[in-house]
């Protein structure tokens, strides 16, 4: 379970990448990407905490490919889930299903529905990086995305 760890943060970010070739009329298709990559990032997130609570593990953590490395410095990035990052976890998947599944109405017919689902699919990819985060420079990273999106959504909304 520990190899995928990497890949179950990722997710979002697909959701992100499969919402660009949509057609921004496609409403339905839209929806239904954004909500299904929230809902497998919930359904990962209560596994795991299934686990955990079992006395499975202590905590499940993955290190794997470096970013930077330049003599002394090495960067890598490293996921982690322990019983803190599953309260954040099981939080932040509930309420981004619950803004996925609201916007759809109030969204409807808005000319910016496909931008606004994909600026929501990419700051909840930085939030999963903060709350995964494993080590301080993924935490930065994924820290420096939700202030980029944060920015977008107050910049495409006023």
């Amino acid at each position: 379970m520990e190899n995928l760890l990497l890949y179950f943060m990722l997710l979002p970010f697909a959701g992100f990448l499969s919402l660009i070739p949509v057609d921004k009329n496609d409403e339905a298709t839209i929806f239904e990407v954004s909500t299904l990559m929230i809902c497998l990032n919930l359904i990962v997130t209560i596994t795991l905490t299934v686990l955990l609570l079992n006395g499975h593990e202590a905590h499940f953590f993955q290190e794997s490919a470096s970013i930077y490395n330049r003599g002394d410095a090495e960067f890598r990035v490293a996921v982690l889930f322990d019983r803190t990052t599953m309260v954040y976890g099981l939080l932040c998947g509930v309420l981004g299903l619950i803004i996925s599944v609201f916007s759809r109405s109030y969204m409807h017919r808005d000319p910016g529905y496909k931008r606004f689902y994909t600026t929501i699919m990419f700051f909840y990819f930085g939030l999963t990086m903060v709350i995964y985060a494993g080590n301080f420079e993924l935490l930065f990273m994924g820290w420096e995305l939700v202030g980029i999106t944060s920015y977008l959504l107050i910049g495409y909304y006023r």
